[in-house]
């Protein structure tokens, strides 16, 4: 693998309003001053004073997208005030450095997302016949901590150095080979649930794949593991969450340049992943992960409250949509997202229909 990733996790500050959280009287100040924003009580923070104007841009899709009619129907879920991420990482000893930058980072991601009811794992990308830790939907052991200990939560002690020391396991711990296959080893996690008892059916889920290559590297011959659209079947069907998203930090579809630049191959099956569950798409190649890393916060906010992602630009003047029962919310198109002005009450049911530009 190859791949330069300077990853800076300077997140996402998440204040939902519901009575299993707490907040300090200062939290909207604190949104203010550093450039946030909050709305109902659901608040998010870009430290680095980046606009949440940057996160509702559009991406690239794969051209075959081009004047395909899409129809959508999305039902705005409850805030829970929980949520399981489970980082689906590279452990190739080419991405050593990546996965030193990124625990080096924890700390600000973490301290960001203090007053959430949160569970982080890491699993591995890995399917290889001699996987290493998180092989074959297996979560990697927490080192630095208590022994036994195989994801984290506010209560487990030394939780910053745990994750630090686990997501920077050199190869020879965590294997890392050409067998890629995040989206099958998510499956395999679902299957091995009851194992490691990371998952709760209350809070919302959260996949992060990152890799510099596509679900068994080239996107091709498939099993049924491999497929986005089985995932979310089979998540809905096991663990049925308030809302499950994927996210995904790859070489996205037709950028030309990274793909030259990294010798990699474009992440289509996951980019499919991320539409369909209208999760965010990063760019791999991206020189400072800042930007790549708060566009997945504001999703963990935002998305399907705020705004609805698309999986194309529609064509101008194709789109129609209807909401049940309709808010009365104003909203405007901004690329591949519906922009609504205020927060959508849950249970809401918006329906979008329109053609690909």
């Amino acid at each position: 693998m190859v791949g330069k990733i300077i990853i800076q996790i300077i997140v996402v500050l998440l204040c939902i309003g519901c009575s299993e959280i707490k907040f300090a009287e200062d939290q909207n100040n604190k949104a203010n001053s550093a450039g946030g924003e909050c709305v109902d009580g659901v608040c998010f923070v870009g430290f680095d004073l980046i606009s949440p104007d940057e996160f509702l841009g559009s991406v690239p899709s794969p051209n075959a997208n081009s004047g395909k009619p899409f129809d959508i129907s999305y039902v705005v879920p409850p805030t829970t005030g929980k949520a399981d991420i489970m980082f689906f990482v590279d452990p190739s000893g080419s991405m050593k450095e990546e996965m030193l930058s990124i625990g080096e980072k924890f700390s600000s991601f973490i301290d960001s997302v203090a007053g959430l009811d949160w569970r982080v794992a890491i699993s591995s990308t890995d399917m290889s016949p001699n996987g290493g830790a998180g092989h074959a939907g297996g979560l990697i052991e927490m080192k630095n901590t208590n022994p036994g200990i195989f994801y984290l939560t506010p209560a487990v002690p030394n939780f910053r150095e745990a994750f630090r020391a686990t997501i920077s396991l050199p190869k020879s711990q965590t294997s890392g080979d050409d067998d890629e296959r995040g989206i099958y080893n998510a499956n395999l996690a679902l299957d091995r649930r009851a194992e490691f008892g990371f998952f709760r059916q209350d809070a919302h889920l959260h996949f992060i794949f990152v890799s510099d290559e596509d679900e068994k590297s080239n996107g091709k011959d498939l099993e049924e593991f491999d497929k986005p659209q089985v995932l979310i079947d089979r998540v809905s069907q096991i663990l049925n969450p308030p809302k499950f998203t994927a996210h995904s930090i790859i070489t996205r579809p037709n950028d030309e340049v990274c793909l030259d630049a990294n010798g990699s191959r474009y992440g289509l099956v996951y980019a499919e992943l991320s539409n369909l569950t209208r999760g965010s798409l990063g760019d791999i190649c991206a020189m400072d992960f800042t930007k790549e890393l708060l566009k997945i916060s504001y999703n963990l906010v935002f998305e399907g409250r705020k705004y609805i992602q698309l999986p194309c630009a529609p064509v101008p003047g194709s789109l129609t949509l209807t909401m049940n029962p309709n808010p009365g919310i104003a909203h405007e198109i901004q690329g591949d997202k519906i922009v609504f002005a205020q927060i959508l009450p849950p249970g809401t049911e918006v329906k979008a229909a329109g053609t690909c530009m």
